[in-house]
């Protein structure tokens, strides 16, 4: 027997290649995280070069009530000087991957090919691979997936949030404002199906929207929220409140006071990309669509209800 031969016995052997394995899943893991993290979706940042942009004239108001049920659904809008600068898609809001306005609007933006693209919403975190954008964020998600993939800016049309609530407090209390934007996102959603326990989304909403800097100090809890909603709508059931149709009372004024906020502000960018040399695609609700189209029709040339397909 060679006595300069290592004495390892099996076992060892087996263990050394175990401990490779494992460092080398453990680098792949970290890795992947590191991938992940660098290429997830995050918020997108609210712009505000604009606000300074004089618009010829107001959105409409109080006035789509008369037209909410008659409008065409999409609501696309086709602008123009001398080349066409400017294509609004109001669309009806979907969480539906199959759902056929999405290929329509995929074949719009393909051949208006536009410089820039905005869409309605801020987004959030979407890890790659995992979740999908349409499931979490409608056809925002949608848009965004397809700017990312042809290499094009994509921006929220949204204010930012000091503005919304700004917009909210001109003539309602900071309580009342609180309760509509723990609101909003849960009666916008109701459309898409009721949650399974309306109550738990709600606490979450209850949770986050009290960390907002301007309603930080109030220690807003989810018994302020029972309180301020059963004095003001005793008789109904938040749960089964979609704002399709309205939200009841005061949260109604409120939402038509953020919503023209949201529409000039809306308006301010489109005005001031296309003064730039912008071709820009706009993707929005129906609603705001048909609002913002007094302010195109006083600004451009030409504006062009695009016919249904």
């Amino acid at each position: 027997m060679n006595s300069d031969q290592p004495n390892v016995v099996p076992h060892q052997i087996l263990q050394s290649k175990l401990i490779r394995i494992a460092m080398i899943l453990g680098l792949v893991f970290f890795g992947t995280l590191v991938w992940g993290w660098a290429v997830a979706w995050r918020s997108l940042v609210p712009v505000t070069k604009y606000n300074q942009l004089e618009l010829p004239t107001e959105p409409m108001s109080q006035g789509y009530q008369e037209v909410v049920d008659t409008h065409p659904r999409p609501y696309i809008l086709q602008l123009q000087d001398r080349t066409v600068r400017v294509m609004i898609y109001g669309i009806e809001h979907t969480k539906d991957p199959q759902a056929p306005e999405l290929i329509d609007l995929r074949n719009k933006l393909d051949n208006f090919a536009p410089t820039v693209v905005l869409i309605e919403g801020r987004l959030g975190f979407l890890p790659p691979l995992v979740a999908d954008p349409i499931r979490e964020f409608g056809e925002s998600g949608f848009v965004y997936r397809w700017g990312r993939q042809h290499g094009l800016p994509v921006m929220t049309w949204e204010l930012p949030l000091e503005s919304e609530i700004a917009a909210a407090t001109k003539s309602h209390s900071l309580e009342q404002a609180w309760l509509y934007f723990v609101l909003r996102p849960y009666c916008s959603n109701l459309r898409h199906g009721r949650p399974e326990s309306p109550d738990a989304v709600v606490a979450d909403l209850v949770e986050s929207r009290s960390q907002w800097p301007q309603f930080r100090d109030e220690k807003f809890t989810i018994k302020d929220f029972e309180r301020v909603w059963s004095e003001a709508f005793p008789n109904l059931d938040w749960r089964d409140e979609s704002d399709q149709d309205g939200l009841p009372g005061f949260l109604n004024q409120i939402g038509l006071q953020v919503s023209l906020a949201r529409d000039i502000h809306l308006s301010q960018m489109i005005l001031g990309l296309a003064l730039e040399g912008h071709r820009v695609f706009v993707v929005a609700g129906s609603a705001h669509a048909v609002k913002i189209e007094p302010v195109m029709r006083a600004a451009f040339p030409l504006v062009e209800l695009v016919p249904q397909n």
